[in-house]
């Protein structure tokens, strides 16, 4: 619109001395009521310019009721209200319930990079156990870890910090459940356990983080030869891990495993 504008007042510039010009060489006078013509020609014009602008006004105030729309803030949820299961942390959704299926693609490439030493583990995403609930991790060792490297896939929970860590009771102690997928659905691998007792893994996070803790025996690694069995397909491994929604008592000795 002003593009427009300011083309149209240029052209009225030059009719205006265009005219004058004749004005100045010639003695003939202009025919009637050509005067009145142009100057009716040049009020309308500036009548048509100002509803432009009043136009050009109200589009941008719409314009910035709608940008102010889109960026609204939408109201939390109360308590009671009912709520997927996924919320977001770091503006990443993320499962709310306690259960994470997690996917690892390029298998053979990730467990070589364990195999040389390049990345030993690999981490999931994020999960909660509730929406204001404990926030975890897990770690998945596709060569193994401590007494189960080189033999074995180990799998490992990480308590993390959160943002509602001073309305949650400590230290942890819901039963935790690792399963790797036979996508043949012949038999799944599964291994249930409860924290530790006194384990610093499991008390109130300090730091970003607490040191993983689970099950360095998780499946032996040979099992992935088995023909019966796809626990890896299409270069694909599925691992689900699943936390309970109460409380247990913790363990008094090593950590317990529930099979």
């Amino acid at each position: 619109m002003e593009l427009l504008q300011q083309d149209m007042q240029k052209l009225t510039l030059e009719v205006n001395r265009s005219l004058q010009a004749q004005r100045q060489q010639s003695s003939t006078p202009l025919p009637p009521g050509f005067a009145q013509r142009l100057n009716d020609l040049e009020s309308s014009f500036g009548q048509n310019c100002q509803k432009l602008e009043n136009l050009e006004a109200e589009l941008a105030s719409v314009f910035h009721l709608f940008c102010e729309f889109r960026n609204e803030k939408k109201p939390d949820l109360p308590a009671t209200a009912s709520i997927d299961p996924v919320n977001k942390v770091n503006n990443t959704l993320v499962p709310i319930d306690g259960t994470l299926v997690w996917k690892i693609d390029d298998f053979a490439s990730k467990r070589q990079d364990a195999i040389d030493g390049r990345k030993r583990f690999i981490p999931s995403p994020v999960f909660l156990t509730s929406q204001n609930g404990y926030k975890l991790s897990a770690r998945v060792y596709l060569n193994g870890d401590g007494m189960g490297k080189g033999t074995h896939i180990s799998l490992f929970l990480v308590v993390m910090r959160g943002e509602c860590d001073a309305l949650l009771n400590w230290p942890f102690s819901r039963m935790v459940t690792f399963k790797i997928h036979d996508q043949n659905r012949v038999a799944d691998v599964q291994d249930t356990f409860l924290p530790k007792k006194g384990s610093s893994s499991f008390r109130r996070p300090k730091s970003e983080c607490n040191i993983a803790s689970g099950c360095p025996l998780f499946m032996a690694l040979n099992s992935l030869n088995d023909r019966r069995y796809a626990y890896v397909k299409d270069d694909t491994m599925f691992i689900e891990v699943t936390v309970g929604d109460t409380d247990q008592s913790p363990q008094d000795s090593q950590q317990g495993r529930i099979n």
